[in-house]
């Protein structure tokens, strides 16, 4: 029975469920999750739509866009949102918990190798087992090592190493096998944060300054072990009262390479000497400058994708230069007032205009920032310049409005194009270097567009753009869609059989 409906829910054996996550049984959400959208084709399942924009011709799977309908009173919320409101709704009403389901297995850490942490564990000569005394530990491996090349583990020949005493003074042997160095570098974190500690591993003083990390940067490949590892680690620390949290990277990103095409293979490879395929970036700086060159670089791709060097890419170069100059054009074309804010007085359209973007500008480079999406930051500084030019070449009159949108527009270039900025700024009149600079605030009221794009689906397939007020109605919205000249041919002229309506967001006929 479906807890939150009463209704009752039918069970189904499906060869896709794994019977180790989990329960073993799991909801079944055809409209939005692609296996259960087949299956419930397959067998003629009833495909209830919860998330829009979505309909019966394929499965909606974004997780982040979207808006919740036919869900009651979370009616309007975003996905996100929603599972929040849902799960506290059930965890006040007591119809079930939030849980969390780990996928870590048991880790076997023993290993045949000299190299990683002795295991302090020592056999008696009857078969017992006895953990290595404190007052002997830490265990030291043996200095005098002969590595054969024979394989096996070296430390099975060290007889110093091997035969030692128990508690009691008696004969024993020492285990040979050492753990996975993972046990090392799980760790590592919190040992830096006090590396001369010689009385425990770490202070909880020191981890109380230091700790958790912010901003975890690092290849993919970190994300499937030694991540992991370390996670595992932290929350062991935590259960032991060591630490007092239980993630030790709140926040992850993982970077992608830059590639080409391997001189050996001729295959996109990660760049390295070996395979012949670096390039170096001295030329572009001597002939652009670093400010061209690092822009560029940060232009190429999304950061968290592998992209390609081709021998076009260094055509990009002069197309960042050529941004430059506009930038450098834009912000001495007129007389710059540091005082701005107390001259902006009366507005015109343009100036208004231009005073939007400013502040949207302001905004999108903030969020690009934070997400680490700097090419999209730097789209948005140059639709930027392109809304500063336009203001120049037509009616805007207001130089504070100007100079409001050329300090907002070097501080967010600061960042990417650092020499640039500050140099137009020491030009400008700035009172002190862009680096010791705050970020730039930005007002929603004035960011806030009058007019909208809302989509117009027919079956889930875009048909029209409509151009409306941010205020439209719902019901307008639905009467503007329904007579628009471009989606009358797909109507053909039957009655629809359902039309969906987020306001702001889009508009979904199904016939």
């Amino acid at each position: 029975i479906n807890p939150m409906t009463g209704e009752n829910v039918p069970i189904w054996l499906g060869n896709y469920v794994l019977a180790d996550y989990g329960s073993g049984a799991v909801m079944a959400v055809p409209a939005h999750d692609e296996r259960d959208f087949e299956f419930a084709q397959e067998y003629k399942l009833p495909i209830k739509v919860v998330v829009a924009p979505g309909d019966l011709s394929a499965a909606y799977t974004d997780k982040e866009s979207g808006e919740l309908i036919e869900s009651g009173d979370f009616n309007g919320l975003s996905p996100k949102e929603g599972r929040e409101k849902i799960a506290d709704f059930m965890e006040a009403n007591g119809i079930g918990e939030r849980t969390t389901n780990y996928k870590l297995r048991d880790w076997c850490l023993s290993r045949q190798r000299y190299w990683g942490c002795p295991i302090p564990i020592i056999y008696r000569e009857d078969g017992s087992i006895e953990t290595v005394p404190e007052d002997q530990l830490p265990v030291m491996h043996p200095t005098d090592i002969e590595f054969t090349g024979q394989g096996g583990n070296p430390l099975t020949h060290s007889e110093s190493f091997i035969n030692t005493v128990d508690s009691e003074g008696r004969p024993a042997k020492r285990e040979t096998d050492t753990m996975d160095t993972f046990v090392d570098s799980s760790w590592y974190f919190l040992r830096f944060c006090s590396p001369q500690d010689d009385l425990e591993p770490f202070s909880k003083q020191d981890i109380a300054r230091w700790m958790q990390v912010d901003q975890y940067v690092g290849g993919v490949e970190h994300a499937t072990m030694h991540l992991i590892y370390a996670r595992f680690f932290t929350k062991v620390l935590k259960d032991l009262g060591l630490v007092t949290f239980d993630e030790p990277f709140p926040r992850l990103f993982t970077q992608g390479m830059v590639t080409m095409a391997s001189a050996t293979t001729g295959k996109p490879e990660k760049m390295s000497k070996n395979k012949g395929n670096v390039v170096s970036l001295d030329d572009a700086v001597n002939r652009f400058g670093a400010d061209a060159t690092r822009m560029m670089t940060l232009f190429m791709g999304p950061p968290a994708l592998d992209v390609e060097w081709t021998p076009q890419s260094e055509d990009t170069f002069a197309g960042t230069f050529r941004f430059l100059e506009r930038v450098w054009r834009a912000a001495t074309a007129l007389l710059f007032q540091a005082n701005w804010r107390e001259n902006l007085g009366e507005i015109s359209d343009a100036d208004k205009k231009l005073r939007r973007k400013t502040h949207q500008t302001v905004a999108r480079v903030g969020n690009d920032i934070e997400r680490f999406s700097m090419n999209t930051a730097i789209s948005g500084l140059m639709e930027h310049v392109n809304a500063i030019q336009e203001w120049l070449n037509g009616k805007g009159t207001n130089a504070a409005v100007y100079s409001e949108a050329i300090e907002n527009l070097l501080l967010c270039l600061t960042p990417f194009a650092p020499h640039l900025s500050d140099e137009l700024g020491e030009k400008l009149g700035f009172g002190q270097s862009f680096y010791t600079s705050t970020w730039p605030t930005w007002d929603a009221e004035i960011a806030k567009e009058d007019e909208i794009i809302i989509p117009v689906q027919v079956n889930g397939k875009l048909r029209a753009r409509l151009s409306v007020a941010v205020d439209t109605s719902k019901e307008d919205l639905e009467k503007l869609a329904l007579e628009s000249a471009e989606v009358s041919p797909f109507l053909d002229g039957k009655a629809p059989k359902k039309i969906v309506v987020v306001p702001g967001r889009l508009v979904n006929i199904v016939v």
